[in-house]
């Protein structure tokens, strides 16, 4: 038990030195707000991955992601692989994504990104936000595993521009 505890307060400091939330710069609407250097780059490389979806275009996306990807959801019972998820990406036609409220873990040659994405699909009158937990090889900056669920709660709208 003892050894457990001490395992658990490691874990949680750990955490708390290699957390990269992002900080926001000031208060209300409107606001910017200034990431991390590892969350801007994650941020930027979040982006390419749905720019490559919203294009449609498989060559940019196989540089960004792993070829045995594998992507979870909590809505289904198993992953799929790396041709399935491009296929369902493909055939959604995303008209317009933002990646908000993103956090970075560095974990040696793993880093944890996670973040809330909001999504606007051609067809939807309404905007739908996923949580997203992304692992990402650091070395080659290639998306490993991709972990999806819907938010406990909504998830408040975004304020300013992330």
């Amino acid at each position: 038990m003892r050894l457990t505890i001490v395992t658990f307060m490691v874990l949680l400091a750990t955490l708390g030195i290699s957390a990269e939330p992002a900080q926001p710069t000031g208060r209300g609407p409107g606001r910017g707000v200034t990431l991390t250097r590892s969350a801007a780059k994650y941020q930027q490389l979040e982006n390419q991955i749905l720019g490559a979806l919203q294009e449609k275009g498989a060559p940019r996306l196989n540089a960004l992601v792993a070829p045995d990807l594998e992507v979870w959801s909590a809505e289904r019972s198993g992953s799929i692989g790396l041709d399935e998820w491009m296929q369902e990406g493909f055939a959604s036609r995303l008209e317009s994504f933002r990646v908000r409220d993103i956090a970075v873990h560095e974990f040696g040659e793993q880093n944890i990104v996670s973040f809330l994405l909001e999504r606007h699909v051609a067809g939807r009158a309404t905007v739908t936000t996923d949580f997203v937990v992304d692992v990402w090889d650091a070395r080659r900056d290639v998306l490993r595993v991709r972990y999806v669920s819907k938010p406990a709660s909504p998830a408040p709208p975004s304020r300013g521009r992330e």
